[in-house]
């Protein structure tokens, strides 16, 4: 890549993914295909209560010391045994009560080394992890216990996550103009076994060019199936049989940015600075038989959230008493207002949150007064709260869904 420029950071939701091929393949075939019409659903303003969608919540404090201190822009992954966290150079592993348990892998430029993490996949099958690494273009393989297995020289650019040992699923921003696919599915000598054709291509004459980094692809895994989408590609995808197929597309109507006002073209640039906080970006995950769509507009100012409910033709948009977009409102505690960063698993959802956050929330007047439908949790929670120190790791909200 050449000459790279990187803003508006975004949520990255990477869920782990499990080989469960006959499931998936079983499960594909009963789904439809069904679109959420993201206009109509702003038009359905309606204020959800923590407790209307949960039947248990739970925080997780992440220990803290020098061995385990997450940076910023930690990306969170889950099993039923562990939490892994990719953080920049190395991977921490936590177990549900927030204990650390152990590092994996080590920065640095050698064989086994990991300069950046471009993406991690899971394999809870065989408890294994694959990291892509920025620089040496690697996907480095190590077991849950943090033994290196093998190092694999990638053979084609994009982010490359992986389905099976030799099966990946490659992902393409397609900022540089010329790029055939967004999706290919590959195995190690780099076939192409199925793809997702790029139909967005520009003449690049200056050599440069712009690209939206952070919100590279929203992979998440419901009901033993991978889902994923692009940036710009409003389609939601899965894999049957070897064949990525369409699962949902998110219409965003009007509030889409058209490709002539695209970011990355350098004839366009001009045009999106003006136009930028008229469009929207849209991520998605799952969870209870619920597509949780999270969008946010260019300028990273305005953010809606939308619950498309899979045994119901209503959708909803999440607002305020008096209308403003949010998440759900936190009546179970009292605590933080609640929209899922993405899935544990098929009934479970989560949301990192900052010490400091919560620290600053429970010195306002309206949590003070606020009252919670389960008085003991909201004390608990405050006493939790009080015995974080503002530089600790985060605490993660786990909601289990009814």
């Amino acid at each position: 890549m050449k000459n790279l420029f990187f803003l508006l950071p975004l949520l990255l939701m990477v869920q782990c993914h499990t080989d469960k091929t006959n499931k998936q393949d079983q499960a594909i075939d009963q789904d439809k295909f069904f679109v959420i019409n993201y206009e109509k659903a702003l038009q359905n303003k309606k204020t959800i209560n923590l407790s209307d969608i949960a039947s248990e919540v739970k925080y997780i404090p992440l220990q803290t010391d020098t061995q385990c201190l997450l940076g910023r822009g930690a990306e969170y992954h889950f099993t039923d045994q562990y939490i892994f966290i990719g953080n920049k150079d190395h991977v921490l592993v936590f177990d549900y009560a927030g204990k650390f348990i152990r590092k994996i892998g080590n920065h640095g430029k050698g064989p086994q080394e990991i300069d950046i993490i471009t993406l991690i996949s899971l394999d809870d099958i065989n408890k294994t992890i694959a990291i892509q690494t920025l620089m040496s273009r690697k996907l480095l393989f190590f077991s849950y216990d943090g033994t290196f297995l093998e190092s694999f020289q990638l053979k084609s650019d994009g982010y490359h996550y992986v389905i099976e040992k030799d099966k990946f699923l490659s992902y393409e921003l397609c900022a540089g103009g010329r790029e055939d696919f967004v999706f290919r599915l590959t195995n190690r000598n780099n076939d192409t076994i199925s793809t997702v054709r790029n139909h967005f291509k520009w003449e690049n004459k200056t050599g440069y060019y712009m690209m939206l980094l952070g919100d590279i692809s929203a992979f998440y895994e419901y009901n033993a199936q991978l889902y994923f989408k692009g940036m710009y590609n409003d389609t939601v995808y899965t894999i049957s049989k070897n064949e990525i197929k369409p699962a949902y597309y998110i219409d965003l109507g009007k509030y889409r940015l058209p490709d002539d006002a695209r970011f990355e073209n350098p004839a366009s640039t001009e045009k999106f600075q003006k136009v930028k906080g008229d469009y929207f970006l849209a991520n998605s995950t799952e969870a209870r038989d619920q597509i949780f769509v999270t969008t946010v507009d260019f300028n990273d100012s305005i953010r809606r959230n939308i619950i498309h409910h899979l045994n119901s033709p209503e959708d909803i948009f999440l607002v305020k008493e008096y209308g403003e977009p949010s998440g759900c409102t936190n009546d179970w505690d009292g605590g933080p207002e609640f929209w899922p960063a993405g899935n544990v698993n098929d009934n479970t959802v989560y949301m990192p949150l900052s010490p400091l956050t919560l620290k600053d929330l429970t010195e306002e007047e309206g949590f003070k007064n606020n009252k919670a439908l389960y008085p003991e949790k909201k004390k608990d929670f405050v006493e939790m709260v009080e015995r974080l120190k503002e530089e600790d790791n985060a605490v993660i909200l786990v909601v289990t869904l009814k």
